[in-house]
């Protein structure tokens, strides 16, 4: 998806500043609030690849760096193609540039990343939690939901994500949890009395051996039977 074509609900996107042209890729900076954390090492070498041989069909978007120097960038979208064009040893890479706000910046990050399909539900967490953050009185769960077309519930699953310890989201980075275990665990936690159980089903994160006995007197029977190694 290019991000720079999407109109925001609630907040009005400037138009181009510039028309695509090539920017060079020492004069870009990746932005910090970009809320994707999570790149396949081996799709960005395959992208890189396709760079290689038909270079970068898509520009990306930029915007003047803040505080920067004259000429140099901000990433808005398209850290992928940003990535995989250095993976290639490209110079430059095609980009437009547009002036935006913070909010507007993030805005569009977020929106860009959750409607790829393999975006990491955790990304997707932290970018729902960052535009409550930055706008909580227009960033409603509501608001965000309905832009970008997803239910309430939906939005507010992703943001119980955040409140896993940080073993787990590791571990759910690495593929270690699937997304149901992620979901559990993140329910089971205020439960757990300040211990922190982070393994389910098949163990594939186990916890320590002094702790393994400890388990919390609230859980349910099913929710014993799920749970087998906490971490303290």
């Amino acid at each position: 998806m290019n991000a720079t074509m999407v109109a925001s609900g609630t907040i009005a996107i400037p138009p181009v500043v510039s028309s695509i042209q090539e920017v060079p890729l020492a004069k870009i900076r990746e932005s910090k609030t970009n809320p994707r954390r999570f790149f396949d090492e081996a799709k960005l070498a395959e992208l890189a690849d396709n760079i290689r041989q038909y270079g970068v069909l898509q520009p990306i978007l930029l915007r003047p760096l803040p505080d920067g120097e004259a000429g140099t960038y901000e990433l808005v979208a398209g850290a992928r193609r940003f990535r995989a064009s250095k993976l290639a040893k490209r110079d430059t890479i095609p980009a437009t540039v547009r002036e935006l706000t913070d909010a507007q910046a993030l805005e569009l990050q977020v929106i860009e990343n959750v409607q790829r399909v393999d975006v990491h539900p955790l990304d997707e967490a932290q970018g729902y939690a960052a535009l409550i953050e930055i706008e909580p009185d227009t960033n409603t769960v509501e608001n965000i939901a309905a832009r970008v077309g997803r239910s309430p519930a939906y939005v507010n699953g992703r943001l119980r994500l955040i409140q896993l310890i940080a073993e787990a989201k590791q571990a759910f980075y690495e593929d270690k949890l699937t997304v149901a275990h992620a979901f559990e665990i993140a329910r089971l936690q205020p439960l757990c009395g300040g211990v922190s159980y982070v393994a389910f089903g098949s163990g594939t994160v186990a916890g320590t051996e002094s702790n393994r006995h400890r388990m919390p007197h609230n859980l349910t029977y099913s929710d014993r039977r799920n749970v087998i190694s906490p971490l303290s």
